[in-house]
């Protein structure tokens, strides 16, 4: 089986972007991550020979473009996030001194 290998940008993608990204093709393929300079390498070997190879590299750089923007609005709306939750938490708790 054949594999391909996909060079990233690591000024545009860090690290944990490539590894989130990586681990959603985990099921289908084996995936090696490396650091390359100015770049991350990333191999993609399919587990069995039923795996759709089609447009892979551009299924992969879109799925990491996805979580990179989802990793900035988690950074820009942590404390939005926190905020709710706290609020949310807050009034789930029963009123009153729990007795029955």
């Amino acid at each position: 089986m054949d594999s391909i290998e996909l060079e990233l940008d690591a000024l545009f993608f860090d690290e944990d972007v490539i590894a989130r990204t990586a681990y959603r093709y985990s099921g289908d393929f084996y995936v090696l991550v490396k650091s390359a300079g100015a770049n991350h390498v990333v191999t993609l070997r399919p587990r069995t020979s039923d795996v759709d190879m089609a447009d892979l590299a551009a299924r992969f750089q879109t799925d990491a473009c996805d979580d990179r923007l989802r990793a900035q609005v988690a950074l820009q709306t942590g404390d939005l996030q926190r905020l709710l939750m706290r609020a949310a938490l807050e009034s789930a708790e029963p009123k009153g001194d729990g007795r029955l």
